[in-house]
């Protein structure tokens, strides 16, 4: 492998003496491929992990108001979890067909969570949500203790009577692999 770069490097000296570039004009030449080269790399990483989502219900507000455009970024998660109050993008049913939600995550793997009398409770503790004057009059299956299961994330939207969020059966708590990455 060594001496194929040492022949490949003396071929590539040899055509730059025929060629006769001057040794300053060859370094320009090399760091304005790198940069090009850089600046194509990262184009495309931006373009391949980000995506523009619509925000089509009311679920979110006052984060995101109908018809806001929020940005996905999928390789978050690739190389890290999420993190308590995250806004991320789920497919719930884990298909490709199924509806995008936006929510936000407030119960981790393996914690407990109860909902009551608009508290929420992390493993018996009062969690402060980050949006002020929120009331979750209605609990669902979150009204009494429930148990996160490993690998899994209790979602809720930031609008608790207009989310169908981890709090229906039919929604419920959502796997690593359905969450699609980290809103912003």
């Amino acid at each position: 492998m060594k001496t194929k770069r040492v022949r490949l490097r003396g071929k590539i000296k040899k055509i730059l003496r025929k060629i006769h570039i001057p040794k300053k004009t060859g370094k320009v030449i090399k760091y304005t491929v790198i940069s090009l080269v850089a600046v194509l790399t990262a184009f495309l990483f931006s373009t391949a992990f980000r995506e523009e989502l619509p925000v089509d219900e009311p679920a979110m507000e006052p984060t995101f108001l109908m018809n806001d455009t929020v940005t996905l970024n999928k390789l978050s998660y690739m190389i890290s979890s999420p993190k308590r109050f995250d806004l991320v993008a789920v497919r719930p049913g884990g298909s490709d067909e199924s509806r995008i939600y936006i929510r936000r995550v407030v119960g981790l793997s393996g914690e407990r969570i109860r909902i009551v009398d608009g508290i929420i409770y992390m493993n018996d503790e009062p969690l402060n949500y980050p949006v002020e004057g929120i009331f979750i009059a209605d609990g669902g299956q979150a009204s009494e203790e429930f148990h996160i299961p490993d690998g899994e994330y209790f979602l809720l939207g930031d609008s608790p009577s207009e989310s169908t969020d981890s709090r229906t059966a039919a929604f419920g708590t959502v796997k690593k692999k359905n969450i699609l990455g980290k809103v912003r």
